[in-house]
């Protein structure tokens, strides 16, 4: 019921319960909620904690597939649709229950919203102030090296794409829209297709270079793309009129709005020690355990399971937690592949901070977490960080410095929540 930010979503049927693919299974606890959407049919099992990727119980409806895969009301093609208002587009949007796909795993309908919803009010005429969207930036590039869907769903649904990006353009009106694209020989992608999908839309195609990590992170992107610098941990993106989405999450919107389709399944990249390392379409709720097994199961004895990417993703405790919304990839590491961090002493060698691509001190950064110092590691910017780990990628004192910044954001944000 937790598969984005806020509260977890509240279960609205009971154990008996008949359910169909595309019926809401649980509703929102907050007005930025998403539905949780059944994905396929059967029965309700148990209402009950499950383990969750995050390495938590989360409360969780556990649904018995009858085999049918039968509809609530079957997607079709609604010929009205372009005409909706944006606001009722932003409905169909939240109501298919389409969440952005990277990290911080948000509510579109909440991103999307920036170019309609007041940011205040203009005097006694009380005119509303809203934000344009001058930029809109969609990565066709996977953040991590480790994980490649992106390009695939690019590939796969090109008409589907297309059409996304004309919902995206009435929706925010945005004047310049950038498709990233990597570069070199590996692209997938062919030049014609490109000219096809960007020429009628007067798309900006712009090639980056993707092993270069992690250049296509969204702060990074901006920066690259427009000049601008996201300026600190309270600013974010569509404060300054810009807005960066993945090309999955485009497919998923235009799908939600022309056709009432719901979010329902995601492409993963299942890579490392498996038997046969593929692509596939996972139905959201598959436990990790069948995806590894529909790959040919571990080959050999399992180091870890990373849920995400090598850089960014997060090991696995439970291999019966599920796939999400936000699933990119799993990565499965024997046991000869893992490096263990002994949390020497920092050498002060500054590696850290040289590497920081957001020009931090992780050094600093990670000694203050690590004696519970959060609200001076404040003071060093310590939200701006974009969770990369390079720090303790480079650190040759392998310290964990990530994970120490990572506990010390979510100790200072869960502070802030209970206050």
């Amino acid at each position: 019921m937790r598969q984005t930010v806020g509260h977890p979503a509240k279960p609205v049927v009971e154990v008996g319960d008949t359910v169909k693919k595309g019926q809401m299974i649980g509703e929102p606890a907050d007005p930025v909620g998403v539905p949780i959407i059944a994905t396929t049919s059967g029965t309700v099992l148990a209402i009950e904690d499950r383990p969750g990727p995050e390495a938590r119980a989360e409360l969780s409806v556990v649904i018995q597939a009858d085999g049918e895969d039968a509809w609530e009301a079957e997607p079709a093609v609604d010929p009205s649709a372009m005409s909706l208002t944006p606001r009722e587009m932003l409905d169909r949007i939240r109501a298919a229950g389409v969440i952005n796909s990277g990290l911080g795993a948000e509510p579109s309908h909440r991103d999307l919203g920036t170019a309609i919803d007041p940011r205040g009010y203009v005097g006694v005429s009380g005119t509303p102030i809203t934000r344009s969207v001058e930029n809109l930036i969609v990565r066709a590039v996977d953040v991590d090296p480790s994980v490649d869907t992106l390009e695939a769903n690019l590939v796969g649904n090109l008409d589907a794409a297309q059409k996304g990006f004309e919902v995206l353009k009435h929706i925010l009106g945005a004047t310049a829209i950038h498709l990233i694209l990597g570069g070199g020989e590996g692209r997938g992608i062919q030049q014609a297709d490109v000219e096809r999908l960007c020429d009628p839309l007067e798309i900006w195609p712009v090639e980056v270079k993707p092993w270069n990590y992690p250049s296509v992170n969204d702060e990074l992107l901006i920066r690259t793309v427009t000049g601008m610098e996201v300026g600190g941990a309270f600013h974010e993106p569509r404060d300054m009129g810009v807005i960066v989405e993945n090309i999955d999450t485009v497919i998923a919107v235009g799908r939600a709005v022309l056709e009432q389709r719901a979010q329902i399944d995601r492409v993963v990249h299942v890579s490392g020690k498996v038997k046969h390392p593929k692509l596939l379409r996972v139905r959201i709720g598959t436990s990790i355990s069948d995806v590894l097994a529909a790959c040919g199961g571990i080959v050999g004895e399992p180091g870890s399971v990373i849920f995400g990417g090598v850089m960014r993703g997060r090991a696995q405790h439970d291999l019966d937690a599920p796939i999400t919304r936000n699933a990119g990839g799993l990565v499965v590491f024997g046991p000869d592949e893992q490096i263990e961090f002994t949390n020497e002493p920092c050498m002060n060698c500054g590696a850290c901070v040289a590497t920081c691509p957001m020009r931090l001190l992780p050094s600093t950064l990670s000694k203050l977490c690590e004696y519970g110092k959060f609200d001076e590691a404040l003071s060093y910017d310590l939200l701006t960080c974009i969770e990369c780990g390079c720090c303790t990628y480079v650190c040759p004192s392998m310290r964990a410095n990530g994970h120490y910044l990572l506990h010390g954001k979510a100790e200072v944000m869960s502070r802030r929540q209970r206050t």
